[in-house]
């Protein structure tokens, strides 16, 4: 009777140990796989810098105190974790930093790129800032820069130097509490209740809800087979012109552009 007892103490403790480093691990978040020699890998950094505009400073000040809650679960389902960005006063430079932990970076950033709250974030945010080499739309609008920087409204930056001791486990939880609101009248922003100051162009100009156009159109849009230069999903829908070209939108980000026939 008492070796049973004392097995069944010692399973219960073993049972007890196993159940509490799964709540522990569930806790901590996403953690990064195990490497070959048994150790867990960093995640990869991710850096760029962007002006910012002194006269648009509050309002990004505004969105950024609390950024939209699904703005931060777009992020965190797209495997981005460690979110930061930093303001340079002097020099209204600012630079941003976040730890990538998946497995296919240009699918992760599609799905972000073509998330209708993420780009109605974005239509607000652009007014704010002055990226180093950007022409036409912004990126709300489907514009894709100078041909000689593609893509770059954050200038990307090199790393220089990683001293080590890496996180390899990363909280389910956001915004960081830690995180001090920076905002002098302590005002923030909702998807729903956005900015009443902002100086958009373009089509942008008119938006006031993530849910009108170019926003409503549905991801579930059929496949079309050619795929978009922009957020790289098969959803390009294509209309013919009596003289030959081509006209191409995508269903998801509304990026365009057109082919012509030269037969």
């Amino acid at each position: 009777m008492v070796e049973t007892h004392v097995v069944t103490l010692a399973l219960g403790a073993a049972l007890g140990a196993a159940l509490t480093l799964f709540l522990l691990r569930r806790a901590e978040g996403k953690r990064c796989p195990l490497g070959p020699l048994g150790q867990r890998r960093s995640g990869k950094y991710h850096a760029g810098m962007c002006k910012l505009k002194p006269s648009m400073a509050l309002q990004y000040r505004q969105l950024h105190d609390r950024t939209w809650e699904d703005v931060m679960a777009r992020m965190y389902a797209s495997n981005m974790r460690d979110f930061t960005v930093w303001l340079h006063e002097e020099t209204n430079t600012m630079f941003h930093q976040f730890v990538y932990i998946g497995t296919d970076f240009e699918a992760d950033m599609a799905a972000v790129g073509a998330d209708p709250v993420v780009r109605f974030w974005w239509s607000f945010c652009e007014p704010c800032q002055e990226p180093l080499h950007w022409t036409g739309l912004p990126p709300s609008q489907g514009g894709r820069g100078m041909p000689s920087h593609p893509g770059e409204w954050w200038s990307p930056m090199s790393l220089v130097n990683h001293c080590g001791a890496w996180a390899t486990a990363w909280s389910k939880e956001w915004p960081d509490p830690h995180f001090s609101p920076t905002h002098p009248e302590g005002l923030t922003t909702t998807k729903d209740s956005p900015p009443s100051v902002h100086n958009r162009v373009g089509e942008a100009s008119s938006w006031t809800s993530y849910t009108q156009a170019p926003y409503d159109v549905s991801v579930d849009a059929p496949d079309s087979g050619m795929r978009c230069p922009n957020c790289k999903l098969l959803r390009v829908l294509t209309t013919e012109k009596p003289d030959g070209d081509q006209l191409h939108r995508c269903a998801v980000c509304n990026y365009r552009y057109a082919t012509t026939f030269f037969g």
